[in-house]
Protein backbone atom coordinates (compact mmCIF):
# COMPACT_ATOMS: atom_id res chain seq x y z
CA UNK A 1 0.00 0.00 0.00
CA UNK A 2 1.34 3.45 -0.81
CA UNK A 3 1.77 6.00 1.96
CA UNK A 4 -0.58 8.56 0.42
CA UNK A 5 -3.49 6.15 0.10
CA UNK A 6 -6.12 6.12 2.92
CA UNK A 7 -8.23 3.07 3.87
CA UNK A 8 -8.31 -0.17 5.84
CA UNK A 9 -6.42 -3.33 5.14
CA UNK A 10 -8.30 -6.60 4.86
CA UNK A 11 -7.10 -7.70 8.31
CA UNK A 12 -8.30 -4.44 9.92
CA UNK A 13 -11.65 -4.78 8.20
CA UNK A 14 -12.15 -8.40 9.38
CA UNK A 15 -11.15 -7.53 12.97
CA UNK A 16 -13.53 -4.54 12.96
CA UNK A 17 -16.45 -6.61 11.66
CA UNK A 18 -15.73 -9.35 14.25
CA UNK A 19 -15.77 -6.79 17.09
CA UNK A 20 -19.01 -5.28 15.77
CA UNK A 21 -20.66 -8.74 15.65
CA UNK A 22 -19.65 -9.41 19.26
CA UNK A 23 -20.98 -6.06 20.47
CA UNK A 24 -24.25 -6.36 18.53
CA UNK A 25 -24.91 -9.91 19.76
CA UNK A 26 -24.48 -8.70 23.36
CA UNK A 27 -26.88 -5.79 22.73
CA UNK A 28 -29.41 -8.13 21.06
CA UNK A 29 -29.24 -10.50 24.05
CA UNK A 30 -29.87 -7.65 26.48
CA UNK A 31 -32.83 -6.38 24.44
CA UNK A 32 -34.35 -9.86 24.26
CA UNK A 33 -34.00 -10.23 28.03
CA UNK A 34 -35.56 -6.81 28.67
CA UNK A 35 -38.50 -7.55 26.37
CA UNK A 36 -39.09 -10.88 28.15
CA UNK A 37 -39.19 -9.13 31.54
CA UNK A 38 -41.57 -6.53 30.14
CA UNK A 39 -44.00 -9.17 28.87
CA UNK A 40 -43.91 -11.04 32.22
CA UNK A 41 -44.47 -7.76 34.05
CA UNK A 42 -47.50 -6.91 31.92
CA UNK A 43 -48.90 -10.42 32.47
CA UNK A 44 -48.50 -10.07 36.24
CA UNK A 45 -50.22 -6.68 36.20
CA UNK A 46 -53.12 -8.10 34.16
CA UNK A 47 -53.55 -11.02 36.56
CA UNK A 48 -53.29 -8.64 39.54
CA UNK A 49 -56.08 -6.47 38.12
CA UNK A 50 -58.21 -9.53 37.45
CA UNK A 51 -57.73 -10.80 41.02
CA UNK A 52 -58.48 -7.34 42.48
CA UNK A 53 -61.64 -7.06 40.37
CA UNK A 54 -62.89 -10.46 41.62
CA UNK A 55 -62.14 -9.61 45.27
CA UNK A 56 -63.92 -6.25 44.92
CA UNK A 57 -67.00 -7.98 43.49
CA UNK A 58 -67.08 -10.46 46.39
CA UNK A 59 -66.50 -7.66 48.91
CA UNK A 60 -69.40 -5.62 47.57
CA UNK A 61 -71.74 -8.61 47.74
CA UNK A 62 -70.67 -9.30 51.34
CA UNK A 63 -71.09 -5.66 52.40
CA UNK A 64 -74.73 -5.66 51.34
CA UNK A 65 -75.62 -9.22 52.30
CA UNK A 66 -77.90 -10.01 55.22
CA UNK A 67 -76.80 -13.62 55.79
CA UNK A 68 -73.44 -15.29 55.39
CA UNK A 69 -72.51 -18.96 55.55
CA UNK A 70 -69.07 -20.51 55.03
CA UNK A 71 -69.63 -23.87 53.32
CA UNK A 72 -65.90 -24.66 53.15
CA UNK A 73 -62.62 -22.75 53.16
CA UNK A 74 -63.12 -22.11 49.43
CA UNK A 75 -66.90 -21.68 49.24
CA UNK A 76 -69.23 -19.11 50.75
CA UNK A 77 -72.98 -18.53 50.50
CA UNK A 78 -74.57 -15.07 50.87
CA UNK A 79 -78.16 -13.92 50.96
CA UNK A 80 -79.03 -10.46 49.63
CA UNK A 81 -82.20 -8.60 48.80
CA UNK A 82 -82.32 -7.24 45.26
CA UNK A 83 -83.89 -3.95 44.12
CA UNK A 84 -87.33 -5.59 43.81
CA UNK A 85 -87.23 -6.92 47.38
CA UNK A 86 -86.58 -10.52 46.27
CA UNK A 87 -84.20 -12.65 48.28
CA UNK A 88 -81.18 -13.73 46.21
CA UNK A 89 -78.63 -16.39 47.18
CA UNK A 90 -75.08 -15.92 45.90
CA UNK A 91 -72.40 -18.61 46.12
CA UNK A 92 -68.72 -18.06 45.43
CA UNK A 93 -66.71 -21.24 45.02
CA UNK A 94 -63.87 -22.86 43.13
CA UNK A 95 -65.14 -25.11 40.35
CA UNK A 96 -62.75 -27.68 38.87
CA UNK A 97 -61.97 -27.12 35.18
CA UNK A 98 -59.54 -29.81 34.05
CA UNK A 99 -56.42 -29.38 36.16
CA UNK A 100 -57.33 -25.80 37.05
CA UNK A 101 -59.98 -24.32 39.28
CA UNK A 102 -62.14 -21.38 38.28
CA UNK A 103 -63.63 -18.98 40.82
CA UNK A 104 -67.35 -18.99 40.02
CA UNK A 105 -70.26 -16.81 41.16
CA UNK A 106 -73.61 -18.62 41.30
CA UNK A 107 -76.60 -16.30 41.56
CA UNK A 108 -79.88 -18.01 42.56
CA UNK A 109 -83.18 -16.14 42.59
CA UNK A 110 -86.22 -18.34 43.16
CA UNK A 111 -85.71 -21.40 40.97
CA UNK A 112 -83.39 -19.65 38.48
CA UNK A 113 -79.68 -20.18 38.96
CA UNK A 114 -76.93 -18.56 36.87
CA UNK A 115 -73.25 -19.55 37.18
CA UNK A 116 -70.62 -17.09 35.96
CA UNK A 117 -66.88 -17.71 36.06
CA UNK A 118 -64.93 -14.70 37.32
CA UNK A 119 -62.18 -13.66 34.95
CA UNK A 120 -60.64 -15.57 32.10
CA UNK A 121 -60.15 -19.24 32.94
CA UNK A 122 -57.50 -19.64 30.22
CA UNK A 123 -55.31 -16.74 31.42
CA UNK A 124 -54.34 -17.92 34.84
CA UNK A 125 -54.06 -21.04 36.95
CA UNK A 126 -56.02 -21.08 40.18
CA UNK A 127 -55.23 -23.99 42.45
CA UNK A 128 -57.50 -25.43 45.10
CA UNK A 129 -55.75 -23.48 47.87
CA UNK A 130 -55.62 -20.18 45.98
CA UNK A 131 -58.98 -18.86 47.20
CA UNK A 132 -59.81 -18.56 50.87
CA UNK A 133 -62.61 -16.76 52.67
CA UNK A 134 -62.85 -16.69 56.47
CA UNK A 135 -65.23 -14.87 58.79
CA UNK A 136 -64.81 -13.63 62.35
CA UNK A 137 -68.07 -13.86 64.26
CA UNK A 138 -69.44 -12.82 67.59
CA UNK A 139 -72.37 -15.11 68.31
CA UNK A 140 -74.34 -15.06 65.07
CA UNK A 141 -73.09 -11.62 63.96
CA UNK A 142 -70.30 -11.49 61.38
CA UNK A 143 -67.76 -8.83 62.43
CA UNK A 144 -65.32 -9.16 59.56
CA UNK A 145 -64.60 -11.30 56.51
CA UNK A 146 -61.12 -11.92 55.10
CA UNK A 147 -60.71 -12.81 51.41
CA UNK A 148 -57.51 -13.98 49.68
CA UNK A 149 -57.43 -14.80 45.96
CA UNK A 150 -54.33 -15.79 43.97
CA UNK A 151 -53.89 -16.24 40.23
CA UNK A 152 -50.81 -18.05 38.92
CA UNK A 153 -49.41 -18.33 35.37
CA UNK A 154 -49.22 -22.11 35.75
CA UNK A 155 -49.03 -24.74 38.47
CA UNK A 156 -45.30 -24.12 39.10
CA UNK A 157 -45.55 -20.31 39.32
CA UNK A 158 -44.10 -19.22 42.67
CA UNK A 159 -45.07 -15.55 42.30
CA UNK A 160 -48.86 -15.42 41.92
CA UNK A 161 -50.85 -12.23 41.61
CA UNK A 162 -52.51 -11.83 45.01
CA UNK A 163 -55.53 -9.76 45.95
CA UNK A 164 -56.81 -9.73 49.50
CA UNK A 165 -59.07 -7.59 51.60
CA UNK A 166 -60.92 -7.46 54.89
CA UNK A 167 -64.60 -6.49 54.85
CA UNK A 168 -66.57 -5.09 57.74
CA UNK A 169 -70.24 -5.75 56.83
CA UNK A 170 -72.66 -2.81 57.14
CA UNK A 171 -76.06 -4.53 57.14
CA UNK A 172 -75.91 -6.55 60.35
CA UNK A 173 -74.66 -9.65 58.56
CA UNK A 174 -75.56 -12.86 60.38
CA UNK A 175 -74.07 -16.32 60.26
CA UNK A 176 -76.26 -19.33 61.02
Amino acid sequence: MRDNQAGFSLVELVVGIALMVLIMSGVAGMLTNLLGHGVRGIDLIDRQQEARWAVNMIAEDIRYATAFKTLSNTEVELVKTDSTGTSVTINYKLVENGSNYVLTRINTSGTTSVASPLGNADRGYVGSGDFAINATTSGTTVNQVNIVYKIRRNSTDTTPAVAQTTIYPINGLTAP
